[in-house]
């Protein structure tokens, strides 16, 4: 007698990568439960899956002392960008250069006002 696969149990096979078909066949082939088993230990083998736990060897980060690198670079950024912008107050940006005359070019100009 074939077992029917409930919804939850569908869901987690899916999941796990089985496809339709697969799930189908399961199905089939899946024989009742001994009634002194529960659905806990029933899982088939592919969804369980096992949790690595995390290396206890990698150190943990010291975080105060990042915390203080991270400042000092941000004061020294800071006092540079200070610097920058108190250089850029003072410069002149407006692009007025005022062109050195020539003597030839001051005569033209007393000339051309003299006569038009």
């Amino acid at each position: 007698m074939a077992k029917e696969i409930g919804l939850i149990e569908t869901l987690a096979l899916i999941k796990a990568g089985y496809t339709k078909k697969e799930i189908k066949a399961m199905a089939d082939t899946v024989e009742e439960l001994p009634e002194n088993t529960s659905k806990g230990e029933a899982e088939p083998e592919a969804e369980k899956t096992k949790v690595e736990e995390p290396e206890a060897s990698d150190p943990e980060p010291d975080y105060k002392q990042m915390f203080e690198e991270l400042q000092t670079k941000y004061d020294d950024v800071n006092a540079k960008l200070k610097a920058a912008q108190e250089a850029n107050i003072t410069k002149d940006v407006s692009g007025n250069v005022p062109e050195k005359a020539s003597a030839q070019s001051v005569v033209d100009k007393i000339f051309s006002e003299v006569i038009y």
